[in-house]
């Protein structure tokens, strides 16, 4: 079950403020010659991580909106108040932005009883449209110095192209990670029609380009929900855009070994505007889609009635979504889409290799369709290194590649006959007694190691 990530991370220096007021001087500068991966975005981000060090000296806080304020008056700020994280920690942020300049920035302090545990600051310029867009990262060690940097790089089609990764040095690259990157060329894969809704799918990785869903051209037939482009390519940017989860293409992988064969279209869920799922199945429907995943979900029906109307005009397509990871019965404490009551729609959770309810899944004897055994398994990250995984999430890709190979063999059932088939396979589960907590019970399928 995916939900919205919270992640985020200052050097004692005397460093003047017209260093700080250059930066801002220079803003517009900055926002044209940012993403470029030339790093000139870090010299201004540093400027600010000295300034917040130099406040936490003096003022015990990082973010101190006076201190701010005094020290660059031409630079207007704004402060949330403390929040607690859990564990002893709090959470301290401030926006500044100099008055007519393109770039805002904002930095985030965490703070063990006092002490700085780490910084994050980031950078991010307006464009014409009146969108902003994410430029540059800095994050900062309890010792006041840099840990590490992050920068976006741009196409001349304005798509994030890459993320570059860069040392504490500010100067020595790591590593990049893809962002937007070229489809591979390729042909129509065969076999059932499965769309994967998701944080997008890394379409570039060799095996998954060679399952993908294609027009009679080539080109892939999938779409960015998020960011409404073609290019759906994995990156739940909800946290931070530079610290993104990559949930879809692990989800994608575990499909690929448990259904025969299956044709892709990767889906990058509408996180910005929910009511997108309605065209979002809409999409569906016109490309002939069997089976959907949605290994999400939230405590908000709001969230999701967009998608409920979808479910509802399109009875032919079976979705498979996750019952949650919150240890809950979501009977008496829903999820959604979880707990909508739809004859298409196939509620998964997580089971131990014995058939057992894991620790922290989800249930429910009338939401919860049944269960799969989804704890420590192994999936293949877009780099293709192997993760373990668990969790609801990926019960979902289970459940998908075996109703994928049900209707490989009958090519004329719909969602209510794959749905029928999957609930008569379960079997109930070994410790219910008289009181089961899942509908139908377990189907007991694991995918093949990688």
């Amino acid at each position: 079950m995916k939900r919205d990530p919270v992640r985020r991370p200052i050097r004692v220096s005397v460093r003047l403020a017209l260093l700080f007021l250059s930066l801002l001087i220079v803003a517009a500068t900055s926002a044209r010659a940012a993403g470029t991966g030339d790093g000139t975005a870090f010299t201004h981000l540093e400027s600010m991580m000295d300034a917040a060090c130099d406040a936490l000296v003096e003022t015990g806080d990082p973010t101190h909106a006076d201190y701010f304020t005094a020290r660059f008056p031409d630079a207007m700020t704004a402060v949330n108040p403390e929040r607690a994280a859990g564990g002893g920690m709090t959470v301290r942020s401030l926006y500044l932005q100099r008055p007519g300049s393109d770039t805002r920035y904002s930095l985030e302090a965490i703070l063990n009883a006092g002490n700085l545990a780490r910084i994050a600051i980031e950078s991010w310029h307006a464009l014409p449209s009146g969108t902003s867009v994410p430029a540059a990262a800095l994050f900062v060690a309890p010792n006041c110095s840099p840990a590490q940097a992050r920068e976006i790089v741009y196409g001349t089609d304005g798509l994030a192209r890459s993320l570059r990764i860069v040392g504490p040095d500010l100067v020595t690259t790591l590593g990049e990670e893809p962002l937007n990157p070229p489809v591979p060329e390729g042909v129509d894969a065969k076999g059932v029609t499965v769309a994967v809704i998701d944080s997008g799918i890394a379409y570039d990785r060799p095996d998954i380009a060679k399952r993908l869903a294609r027009d009679a051209t080539g080109r892939l037939i999938g779409r960015d929900f998020w960011d409404l482009d073609p290019l759906p390519y994995d990156q739940d940017a909800t946290g931070s855009p530079f610290v993104a989860r990559r949930h879809g293409t692990l989800v994608a992988d575990i499909l690929l070994r448990v259904a025969g064969p299956v044709r892709l279209i990767p889906l990058r869920y509408p996180r910005p505007d929910m009511t997108r799922f309605g065209p979002l199945v809409e999409f569906l429907a016109e490309q002939g889609t069997a089976i959907a995943t949605l290994a999400m979900g939230s405590d908000s029906p709001g969230d999701w009635e967009a998608f409920k109307r979808a479910v509802e005009a399109h009875p032919d397509i079976l979705f498979i979504v996750s019952a949650g990871n919150d240890g809950r019965d979501i009977d008496r404490t829903p999820v959604f889409p979880a707990a909508f009551d739809l004859p298409n729609l196939l509620v998964v959770t997580s089971l131990t290799e014995g058939g057992r309810i894991a620790v922290g899944s989800n249930w429910g004897k009338r939401a919860v369709d049944i269960g799969l055994p989804a704890e420590h398994l192994i999936a293949r990250d877009p780099s293709g290194r192997e993760r373990p995984v668990s969790g609801s999430s990926f019960a979902v890709p289970i459940a998908a590649g075996l109703a994928a190979r049900l209707k490989s063999d009958h090519p004329d059932w719909r969602a209510p006959e794959l749905k029928a088939a999957l609930l008569d396979a379960a079997r109930p589960l070994p410790d219910e007694g008289d009181r089961p907590r899942i509908a139908a019970g377990w189907i007991d399928e694991r995918p093949a190691r990688p």
